[in-house]
């Protein structure tokens, strides 16, 4: 074999590699980082935050009544909510911050060197940004909202209790009617 081939089959092999790790770790309707990917991230910033002595937020977000849209218009008009939803998010968001597919209609954000009360101001921020936006591309006039459960993370030992605590406000929100972002 020749050096040419030699080299064409590791690039060809770099690019299997790379393919595999964003297959691994984004999500493939959104482009955002998925689960696994967060999890990692998770334990990393709280680690380091743990270090800096820095407030760490964590945000579980649901979209409102996303099952009503996927029966009323289908599951690619749902694929194009999903989508819309992802890019309008992060395109508000800090360049620290990093908003994650965390399952269905549910995202987590994770909001480096924010304390609660900060957190909760930015997602209040990204839910009335979001009103602001119609998702004309799906349905003329359409808004999608957001409910949303925030709480600080005080550490790589607290990762799951702060998930679980987020996630409960998240609840709480929904119970009282929606569109709206309740503290852990």
């Amino acid at each position: 074999m020749c050096s040419s081939d030699l080299r064409d089959q590791r690039t060809a092999l770099a690019r299997a590699l790379e393919r595999l790790n964003e297959i691994a770790t984004r999500d493939e309707l959104t482009g955002l980082p998925n689960r696994r990917a967060m999890g990692e991230l998770l334990l990393t910033e709280t680690a380091r935050h743990a270090r800096l002595k820095a407030p760490l937020s964590l945000a579980v977000i649901d979209i409102d009544r996303f099952k009503q849209i996927n029966d009323r218009l289908g599951h690619a008009a749902g694929d194009a909510v999903l989508r819309g939803f992802a890019h309008r998010l992060e395109s508000e968001l800090r360049g620290a911050d990093v908003l994650a597919r965390w399952g269905g209609e549910e995202f987590l954000l994770l909001l480096p060197g924010t304390d609660a009360e900060q957190a909760l101001q930015a997602v209040e921020r990204l839910r009335e940004g979001l009103r602001l936006q119609p998702f004309d591309d799906v349905e003329p006039g359409m808004r999608v909202s957001f409910s949303a459960g925030v709480g600080l993370c005080l550490g790589q030992g607290d990762i799951d209790s702060a998930l679980e605590r987020a996630d409960r406000a998240l609840y709480r929100a929904k119970a009282a009617g929606r569109d709206r972002s309740e503290p852990a």
